[in-house]
């Protein structure tokens, strides 16, 4: 029997654990892709400035990167398919059907009206100005009065995060809560005037906010941490979005600006210091001044921003360290400093690709 030969098994790295390894330089660097998403959140307009200015400084593995992600995709499909067919009735969102190519932006039934097949699951699109994200997970409930007359139109948003579980003591991750409340605020928007012609009497609220992880490496081992969307957190999320869509705005006017010829940038120089003077005073920190918070951008900071830049951060060696603070949080505080900085930086770049240069 072969029994007698498992004395020989032993750890011991072949040829191809190099070429395992070998396999997180397929592609070569790939910088991530800068955008404004709901799932990019925490962000600030200073960020954003700073991985154009310096894009070498937030490069990641490609091909791991790749994986990862494909990973994520496919769970989140996995779980989408699955809750079209159980949750019938409850489980709100757009749906395309793969055999006669009919499509619904809003539905709550996945079966097809034209011909009776299982249609797919589609997340449901949402977009503020220059803020777009895709929504993991809707479920609606329909109050309806005695008279049988929905009244009410309640929804609970969820976030699908995966995740394993070495990483569970770390659960939840506080900025999880943050792009959940950017979700409802926005899904609850695009739903008021959606159901404002099917139901124009009855209210359309976002109740409840949920994360739900699930792990790689036992999905089963699923957790989900939920909470009221109150009026305040509402508030705050409304806030934020247009707080950040500003930021954005200004952000764009100064990567157009970046483009000049540096003797056009020399000329216009007044010009873009006071843009980014501009920018700098829409930083995440100076929210506190917009809202009229009665405390410092260093203490906002501390108690309301920092929290949530705690982050699982794989480097390209594919070893990870949890990162807990912004990557500003050392040069941005002194407005002069960072703006002497960033305006050396901006009007005479130095991060110039030299790959195609001819001697």
């Amino acid at each position: 029997m072969l029994a007698k030969h498992l004395v020989f098994l032993k750890p011991e790295e072949t040829s191809l654990a190099k070429l395992y390894d070998s396999l997180q330089f397929v592609g070569g660097k790939k910088e991530k892709v800068k955008e404004l998403r709901a799932s990019a959140f925490p962000t600030c307009p200073l960020i954003w400035l700073d991985n154009f200015l310096f894009p070498t400084k937030d490069y990641q593995n490609s091909y791991h990167s790749t994986y990862h992600t494909s990973v994520g995709n496919f769970v989140h499909e996995y779980v989408q398919r699955g809750l079209a067919e159980v949750a019938r009735g409850n489980l709100l969102g757009a749906a395309k059907c793969g055999a006669c190519g009919h499509t619904e932006d809003v539905t709550t039934d996945f079966q097809c009206p034209e011909c009776s097949e299982q249609m797919e699951y589609v997340e449901l699109a949402v977009k503020y100005k220059l803020l777009t994200g895709h929504i993991d997970c809707v479920l609606v409930d329909f109050v309806k009065d005695n008279r049988g007359k929905v009244i009410r139109v309640k929804l609970q948003v969820s976030d699908y995060k995966t995740c394993s579980l070495e990483d569970k003591r770390y659960l939840p991750n506080k900025k999880h809560l943050l792009q959940a409340a950017i979700y409802g605020a926005l899904i609850e928007r695009k739903l008021k005037k959606h159901y404002a012609d099917v139901y124009p009497d009855a209210e359309v609220l976002v109740t409840t906010l949920s994360i739900f992880y699930i792990p790689k490496d036992k999905p089963s081992k699923r957790m989900e941490y939920a909470i009221p969307f109150s009026a305040s957190l509402r508030k705050d999320a409304i806030f934020m979005i247009k707080y950040a869509v500003k930021g954005r705005e200004l952000y764009n006017k100064l990567a157009e600006l970046h483009a000049l010829p540096v003797s056009e940038k020399e000329k216009r120089s007044a010009e873009i210091r006071a843009a980014l003077l501009e920018l700098y005073s829409v930083r995440t920190c100076n929210a506190c001044e917009h809202q009229g918070l009665d405390t410092t951008p260093q203490d906002y900071y501390e108690e309301r921003v920092k929290p949530f830049f705690f982050e699982k951060v794989t480097r390209l060696d594919d070893k990870t360290f949890f990162r807990n603070e912004c990557l500003l949080e050392r040069s941005c505080m002194s407005k002069r400093v960072w703006l002497d900085n960033v305006f050396e930086s901006f009007v005479y770049p130095t991060n110039m690709d030299d790959t195609d240069l001819v001697f």
